[in-house]
């Protein structure tokens, strides 16, 4: 192989280096750094780096080899005070325990007809001096009685919802669609 071909193949791979933007400690070092910081998460300010000192000093081994390792893969910072950091403003409050999400409720639609029939009442009614949300509903409900009827009927049948929550279901969405017509 002559000069040229060892140079080109050098910085061939050199471009094909993949540039990290997120440096992660390793498992290893992630564990050792919350072990201490939950040891250490009620200390206050001076204790706490007075431990960190002495827990740096211990574990000398770990943190040049950590050192090492994030220099080789690009980090140019200061990584003493990056693990200090994690372990103070973060292991230190992050907990074992993972929330499970919230069980979210059924959403329940209504009839397209009835939502078209709300929005013309409301553009037929929003210019009248005392229209307000709540009298809408009210005059929807008086002149749409029959359709809401059915609608309730329907709903009634195909989900488990009593007839004062699907009620108040009727009412938020007619209320809804009053703030997104005048609002625009």
């Amino acid at each position: 192989m002559n000069m040229d071909t060892n140079s080109e193949l050098n910085n061939s791979s050199a471009s094909n280096k993949v540039t990290v933007y997120r440096f992660k400690f390793t498992d290893e070092v992630n564990s050792a750094i919350t072990a201490f910081a939950k040891i250490h998460q009620y200390d206050d300010r001076h204790d706490y780096k007075d431990a960190w000192k002495t827990w740096m000093e211990d574990n000398k081994d770990l943190v040049e080899d950590e050192t090492r390792r994030l220099k080789e893969i690009g980090y140019d910072k200061d990584i003493e005070d990056k693990m200090f950091k994690a372990g103070r403003y973060y292991f230190r409050k992050k907990t074992a325990d993972t929330k499970k999400p919230a069980k979210r409720r059924q959403y329940i639609s209504i009839d397209q007809t009835i939502l078209v029939a709300m929005d013309e009442h409301i553009n037929s009614n929003r210019h009248v001096n005392d229209y307000s949300p709540a009298k809408g509903y009210d005059s929807f409900c008086y002149e749409n009685r029959e359709l809401l009827s059915r609608e309730i009927v329907c709903l009634m049948k195909s989900n488990t919802i009593d007839a004062d929550d699907l009620s108040n279901k009727i009412k938020k969405t007619y209320k809804n669609r009053y703030f997104m017509i005048t609002r625009v």
